[in-house]
């Protein structure tokens, strides 16, 4: 009777045999099989992500994203994008010239810079949707501030077309003066309102319904700007906004920017 493992013992010495005498060819055809093999690499694409793969097909998280996606009409990806601009010296950028430069950078990173991909042309306005208007508020802060009208420079929120308007978000560095009513101290003078404060203050007043004067801040002085740009594209398409932001940076690198 032979032995159960006698078959396998001649099959191995069958293949270490042809291994053995035809090393040459078998050494060749795993290395071809190996390299044609490694070609895959080039379209390989790993999926990763804890919301999509590690979480049951019926997860109540998994509905809320469906949810939010469609809610925020998210159809790609988001890339938050957060452009800082100071002046050169450092100094106040309610300055008329810096203030209206920085007004004019903003429109024209919504309005003026275009890009191709497959022979289409892209702005701002075709890869920032629903997050189009963040910075809306602040430009319009921008064009209607005027020193000799308070209502214009309240802070955090100024008044907008009888709109509160908020822009805390938008400028840092800043520099307030406190206003009373009747007085309000300032670089350690007291300084009487003038009738556009008087105006404001007492518009303030009726609105709280009390007799005592309010306290509200006025903005002095701010040295740091800075806007938000929420890019959204197909995934597909991620590379249109990475081309966005290098022509941003060209933007502000212009040399006529920078001398400010």
């Amino acid at each position: 009777m032979r032995h159960p493992t006698l078959l396998f013992e001649r099959g191995f010495y069958l293949l270490g045999y042809q291994i053995g005498r035809n090393f040459r060819q078998i050494i060749f055809t795993i290395i071809l099989v190996t390299i044609i093999a490694s070609f895959g690499l080039l379209r390989f694409e790993e999926v990763n992500n804890v919301r999509t793969e590690y979480s049951p097909l019926n997860a109540p998280s998994k509905i809320e994203y469906k949810i939010a996606k469609y809610f925020l009409k998210q159809n790609g990806t988001l890339d938050p994008c957060y452009i800082m601009s100071r002046a050169r010296d450092g100094g106040n950028l309610l300055r008329t010239e810096h203030r209206w430069l920085l007004y004019n950078l903003t429109r024209a990173l919504q309005q003026e810079i275009h890009i191709e991909k497959n022979g289409r042309v892209y702005g701002y306005r075709n890869i920032c949707e629903p997050y189009c208007e963040l910075n809306t508020a602040f430009l319009a802060f921008l064009k209607v501030y005027d020193p000799e009208q308070p209502l214009t420079y309240t802070y955090p929120a100024v008044e907008l077309f009888g709109t509160r308007a908020f822009i805390g978000n938008n400028i840092y560095g800043v520099s307030l003066k406190n206003f009373t009513g009747t007085e309000y101290v300032k670089n350690e003078k007291t300084e009487m309102p003038t009738q556009e404060e008087q105006a404001l203050l007492l518009a303030l007043q009726r609105k709280s319904g009390t007799k005592k004067s309010p306290t509200i801040k006025l903005l002095e002085t701010f040295n740091t700007a800075i806007m938000p740009f929420f890019l959204v594209a197909n995934y597909e398409d991620k590379d249109l906004l990475v081309k966005w932001q290098n022509a941003a940076i060209d933007l502000f690198e212009h040399p006529l920017i920078q001398i400010y």
